[in-house]
């Protein structure tokens, strides 16, 4: 294998998760379940419209901050 192969590589020669691609899987994991739970939290609460707006946008705070904490330190290392 090269090392551009390595690299990319998320399963080590014996079979064992790579740390670094473990420590994706989790934080990965971790924000869709908050994402989640903060965009269904609506749905089961009766509150006031301006509860509801703010909890919306921590939401959407939430799913932007994902996309550029994970596609921007990808794409800066395929690019570099």
């Amino acid at each position: 294998m090269n090392s551009s192969t390595q690299a990319y590589s998320l399963v080590a020669s014996d079979t064992t998760l790579n740390p670094h691609a473990t420590q994706i899987l989790f934080m990965a994991t971790s924000m869709f379940a908050v994402t989640f739970m903060v965009g269904y939290l609506p749905t089961k609460l009766s509150a006031s419209q301006r509860i509801m707006n703010l909890i919306s946008l921590f939401g959407a705070g939430l799913l932007v901050g994902a996309a550029l904490i994970v596609i921007v330190p990808e794409g800066m290392s395929v690019l570099y």
